[in-house]
C-alpha cells in the first residue's frame, strides 16, 4: 500500500524493514557509498528492494512447477539441494511480506542466488555452532507482523495476505530463524571492526559539500480544487484577511488546513519546483498565487528563513563514524561470502526440457 503524498506533491512516506544489523550496516554501507560505485551486496535478511537492484545472480530462469511429479532440484550447494518448492516458498513470503508481484521470471533466479548464498552462511554458521534463539526469533516475527500491518492496514488484512500466499506461520518462522542465524554469522565476522577518528575526518574533508543544511524557508499554503476558488480566496486575502483564518476555513490540504496553512520550514527540494521557486524569492509576509501543482491550485506566503550553512565535524562524526563502520562490516561480510562460494560446490540443474 503506498500512501498518499502530501499536497506539495513531495515526501510520500514508504515502509521499512524491520531493525536489523546487517540491514543497517547494508544502509549505512549504502549511504556512505552513495557518490561511489555500489560494491556487491551480501544477499542476507532480503529485502525485496535489495534483490531487485541485484544479487550476484547464477541465473535467470523460471522453473515451473509441476503437480505430481518428482520435486525439481534447482541448485545443489555441497551436496544438499535446493528445491523448486523453496523458491516458490520464497516467492510466495516475499509477495505476501512486501504486497508485490514478483511473477516476473527474472525473480525466480534471483530467489535462487539468494537461497543458495543462504544456505552457504547457514552451513557455515552450523559448523560454528551458530544457532537462533527462540526469543530472537519471536521478536523478528512481531517486528514482521508490524511491518506488515502497515503495508496492509490491519492485521486481519495481514492474515488474509498469508493465506492469499500460502503462507503459513511455520513457513514465517522457518524463514526468521534462518535470518537470526545468519545475522549471528554476520555479527561474528564483523566482530572487532573499528573506525578510527582519522578515518571520520578524512572522510568529512572529502565530502564537505554533503554536510550543507540548505536554506529553508517556514511556509504556509491554502490549497484549493480550482483556479475559480483559488483567484476568489486570494482576492479575499488581498482585501486584508488573515491568512491563517483562511487556509483554516478554505484549504483543501487537510494536514496542514488545521495548523493555518502552516508547513513548516522547507528546503527547496523539498517542495515541487514550480512552488519552491516562487516561495524562494519571496519576502517574509509576501504571498503569490495561484500556481498550479499537479491537480490543485496554491497561495503560498513565506514567514522567516534559515540560511544555508556548513555542518562541523563535530556535529557529523557520530553519524560519518557509524557509516563508515557499516560500510567495514558490509564489506569485510561480502569478501567473507565470495570466500564461501569460492571454495563450495555449487551446481545448479538446467529446467526440464
Amino acid at each position: 500500500m503506498a500512501s498518499k503524498a502530501p499536497a506539495s506533491g513531495r515526501g510520500n512516506k514508504g515502509t521499512g524493514g524491520t531493525p536489523h544489523p546487517v540491514r543497517n550496516d547494508r544502509r549505512r554501507a549504502t549511504t556512505a557509498a552513495a557518490r561511489r560505485p555500489l560494491w556487491i551486496r551480501i544477499s542476507v535478511w532480503a529485502l525485496v528492494a535489495a534483490f531487485v537492484v541485484g544479487f550476484a545472480v547464477l541465473g535467470f530462469i523460471n522453473y515451473p512447477l509441476v503437480r505430481g511429479v518428482q520435486p525439481q532440484v534447482v541448485a545443489t550447494v555441497n551436496g544438499t539441494k535446493i528445491y523448486q518448492s523453496d523458491v516458490q516458498k520464497r516467492l510466495s513470503l516475499y509477495e505476501a511480506m512486501y504486497n508485490m508481484d514478483l511473477s516476473d521470471p527474472t525473480f525466480t533466479g534471483q530467489i535462487i542466488s539468494e537461497l543458495i548464498d543462504e544456505e552457504l552462511m547457514l552451513e557455515e554458521a552450523r559448523a560454528k555452532g551458530i544457532t537462533a534463539s527462540a526469543d530472537d526469533v519471536k521478536k523478528q516475527s512481531d517486528n514482521l507482523m508490524s511491518q506488515m500491518d502497515y503495508v496492509y492496514s490491519s492485521r486481519t488484512a495481514t492474515l488474509q495476505a498469508f493465506n492469499k500466499h500460502g503462507i503459513k506461520q511455520r513457513d514465517v518462522n522457518n524463514y526468521l530463524q534462518r535470518q537470526v542465524i545468519i545475522t549471528n554469522l554476520y555479527n561474528q565476522v564483523t566482530a572487532g571492526i573499528t573506525v578510527s577518528d582519522a578515518e571520520v575526518a578524512d572522510y568529512y574533508n572529502a565530502h564537505k559539500s554533503d554536510y550543507v543544511i540548505p536554506q529553508k524557508v517556514h511556509m504556509y499554503q491554502i490549497v484549493l480544487n480550482s483556479k475559480a476558488d483559488a483567484d476568489s480566496v486570494l482576492a479575499k486575502l488581498n482585501a486584508g484577511a488573515d491568512f491563517a483564518s483562511t487556509a483554516k476555513q478554505y484549504s483543501v490540504d487537510t494536514p496542514t488546513k488545521d495548523q493555518g496553512g502552516d508547513r513548516g520550514y522547507v528546503a527547496a527540494a523539498e517542495v515541487a519546483p514550480e512552488l519552491a521557486t516562487p516561495l524562494f524569492r519571496l519576502k517574509p509576509g509576501e504571498i503569490a498565487g495561484p500556481i498550479q501543482s499537479g491537480n490543485q491550485w496554491f497561495i503560498i506566503k513565506a514567514g522567516d528563513s534559515t540560511p544555508a550553512r556548513q555542518q562541523t565535524l563535530d556535529e557529523v562524526k557520530d553519524s560519518i563514524k557509524a557509516d563508515l563502520l557499516g560500510q567495514k562490516r558490509y564489506q569485510t561480510f561480502d569478501a567473507y561470502l565470495k570466500g564461501l562460494r569460492d571454495k563450495a560446490t555449487i551446481t545448479q540443474t538446467a529446467p526440464p526440457s
